[in-house]
């Protein structure tokens, strides 16, 4: 007697089974692509003008409706002063060595503004690591 292969039958079944099954458009053909915010509205990928950090982020100005990333120049603050005073207490007052933080932008103060307006929108205090939304009055 002769034995069957009980795998043998199956392979062509699934073969056949498998080419019967209909399988779905790729979701790009069957569903809308993603819809703009309207004029005024921020998107969900902007970060809130009170969560800027040092680093410039996608924004949505209030003034004229820009939506991207934002300008990023970095100023002067208080940690670039107390570390100007620390070197110059050290004793790093050779060839202005306690001057050397005016060179370092990661000591300075980081003010986002607008590429289109440029609207002042936040800027980010590093003494106080904290974002200070609008103009300071």
């Amino acid at each position: 007697m002769a034995k069957v292969d009980e795998a043998g039958p199956a392979a062509p079944k699934y073969e056949a089974e498998q080419q019967t099954r209909e399988v779905p458009p790729p979701p790009y053909i069957s569903q809308e692509p993603p819809k703009a915010p309207p004029p005024g509205v921020a998107s969900p990928n902007t970060v809130p003008l009170d969560h800027l950090g040092a680093e410039s982020s996608n924004v949505h100005c209030p003034e004229c409706g820009y939506t991207g990333p934002s300008e990023v120049k970095h100023k002067v603050g208080g940690a670039t002063i107390l570390s100007i005073a620390g070197l110059f207490f050290l004793g790093c007052t050779v060839f202005g060595c306690c001057l050397l933080p005016l060179c370092i932008s990661g000591l300075k103060d980081a003010e986002h503004r607008c590429p289109r307006c440029r609207n002042e929108l936040a800027t980010y205090a590093r003494l106080e690591r904290r974002t200070m939304t609008g103009r300071p009055h």
